[in-house]
């Protein structure tokens, strides 16, 4: 998160497998990057691997609307940060630390509606 706080482009992961496909929740973020002054792009991919995201070299940051295990469990395979979105709130200053949950996939709104 504190490396987050530093960056300016940012990729929001949308996975296209079935029950992973947070579009408003990506929707919603990349509104609130472009509203912090920073640059946040929509990748939709089928799969999330530490190889195929090293194409978007530019990314400083991800964020996985997917499976929050992508960003809490394999964390460390990535060499650009990977945060979930209310990690992503809170590099942002919308969310206090105090105010973290775990994120899990409840449906498409759960950060929208927090």
């Amino acid at each position: 998160i504190a490396q987050a706080k530093q960056s300016h482009r940012f990729g929001i992961l949308i996975s296209s497998k079935a029950g992973q496909q947070r579009i408003n929740t990506a929707i919603h973020l990349q509104r609130l990057f472009i509203q912090g002054k920073k640059d946040a792009y929509l990748l939709v991919l089928d799969r999330i691997t530490p190889d195929i995201l090293m194409a978007f070299r530019t990314i400083e940051c991800f964020i996985s609307t997917a499976c929050p295990r992508v960003a809490i469990d394999d964390y460390q395979q990535y060499k650009s940060p990977m945060l979930t979105p209310i990690e992503a709130e809170i590099a942002l200053g919308i969310r206090k630390w105090t105010d973290y949950i775990f994120d899990e996939i409840v449906d498409d709104d759960i950060i929208a509606k927090k």
